[in-house]
């Protein structure tokens, strides 16, 4: 990310050995507690969109799902996932090499999430496009899992202040703006 670039096939084989590397324990599923918690507020056969899915290594977690379309603009990631899907089972599942401004639904979606994506590697401030997109992609009770990183310095308050465009940093209040602008009504922090 410091490079300008989201990954690579190192970033991509990283996520590889995470996600076959004790899959199951306590660590592992506490990293993914937005996923878990997405799962158990969903009613059973949701779809979800899962942009920046990675190798999607954590689709595995979900057990109630009807079908769920992974996304990333990095193909070695695409092919982990398929890779993935076939090694823990996962089913009613596909993934795309792609990214979220060219992905369009046929139908709308019960969730769509993107942690990880927006709001750690690409700025909300130069990204607030991407929430009408997914505020008209979701049905009307959909849920959005979105991300952001708070200032946690009087450096990192500083460049939110001065160079909003240039830093992933934004303020609490001012990504609940933008989220609100944009139709969202927030559930929950975690």
């Amino acid at each position: 990310p410091a490079r300008g670039q989201i990954g690579d096939a190192r970033y991509a084989e990283h996520y590889v050995r995470s996600h076959g590397e004790g899959r199951n324990t306590l660590d592992y599923r506490s990293g993914y507690i937005d996923v878990l918690t997405l799962d158990a507020l969903m009613p059973e056969g949701y779809r979800l969109l899962d942009v920046g899915c990675g190798t999607a290594g954590y689709h595995h977690l979900l057990t109630r799902h009807g079908h769920v379309t992974g996304i990333d603009p990095i193909p070695e990631m695409i092919v982990a996932a398929n890779r993935f899907k076939e090694e823990f089972s996962v089913r009613n599942s596909d993934y795309a090499c792609l990214t979220f401004e060219a992905f369009e639904a046929i139908e709308k979606l019960d969730a769509i999430r993107l942690t990880g994506v927006y709001g750690w590697y690409l700025s909300w401030h130069r990204s607030v496009g991407v929430l009408a997109k997914v505020f008209r992609l979701l049905k009307p009770a959909g849920i959005a899992v979105l991300s952001y990183v708070p200032p946690k310095s009087p450096v990192m308050a500083a460049k939110a202040i001065l160079a909003p465009a240039k830093t992933v940093v934004i303020f609490r209040r001012r990504f609940l703006t933008m989220l609100g602008a944009s139709g969202f009504v927030p559930m929950f922090e975690i």
